[in-house]
């Protein structure tokens, strides 16, 4: 790759003279080219691991030049963030030995990546090797509060999240009647019916709560339920 290389035609013969054959040498006219290389590396093989309580994408691959060629320079790395995107370029690596990267997405945990290997003349592997990862489940909720206006546990609210788009959640007391409704996924109940706008009495109240989340597919809702103890230290139905 990028030598000059030239090359001409020896030709050898024999023409009659008299009583002797005379030997003759011709020599082609010489050429020269520089060859190049076209053909694509083979591609690497990857593996996408997720670090859910660090938010992050550990990608692994193996290096070509270890078993199928001995050109590979670099790498370029792809992301999608659902199954059926488009591929975006992300990254790129300048050392063959340097076979892993950590990806930090903001939308969500769930996606798709490819690894191609690159050779000194730019010939890049093929992209058909793909490897998906879906969402870490990151939304949880307490079962008890004390809305009491303390200053210390006052709402009703989910612990550390990310990549949820919205909620449907609802809150019912023991008999049935929706108390408290909303679409934020911070949720932030003080603990007052909604129509009343005074404080619920203590007691446990239970919701049903679909969490729209960020996941390979799209936006996917996942349906949880569960039971909130509702303790205070003041009256009932104080504002």
């Amino acid at each position: 790759n990028g030598n000059e290389y030239c090359y001409k035609i020896k030709g050898l013969g024999y023409y009659y003279s008299g009583n002797y054959n005379m030997p003759f040498i011709n020599f082609s006219q010489e050429k020269c080219e520089t060859p190049r290389d076209t053909t694509p590396p083979c591609a690497p093989n990857l593996t996408v691991h997720s670090e859910c309580t660090l938010y992050q994408n550990l990608l692994v691959w193996t290096n070509p030049n270890h078993y199928c060629c001995d050109d590979v320079t670099g790498y370029r790395i792809y992301y999608s963030p659902t199954l059926n995107g488009n591929l975006t370029l992300i990254a790129e690596k300048g050392n063959p030995n340097d076979t892993t990267y950590i990806h930090n997405p903001t939308y969500s945990l769930a996606g798709c990546y490819v690894v191609t290997a690159v050779d000194s003349f730019l010939n890049e592997s093929s992209k058909a090797h793909k490897i998906c990862v879906d969402e870490c489940t990151y939304y949880n909720l307490p079962n008890i509060f004390t809305p009491d206006a303390n200053g210390q546990n006052d709402f009703f609210k989910p612990g550390p999240y990310r990549f949820v788009e919205k909620v449907d959640m609802k809150i019912y007391n023991r008999w049935g009647k929706l108390v408290f409704q909303t679409d934020n996924p911070d949720i932030m109940w003080d603990g007052k019916d909604m129509d009343s706008k005074k404080r619920v009495t203590d007691g446990v109240y239970y919701y049903i709560c679909d969490v729209y989340e960020r996941r390979l597919s799209g936006i996917e809702p996942r349906a949880i339920t569960g039971f909130i103890q509702v303790m205070t230290t003041k009256k009932s139905g104080n504002e």
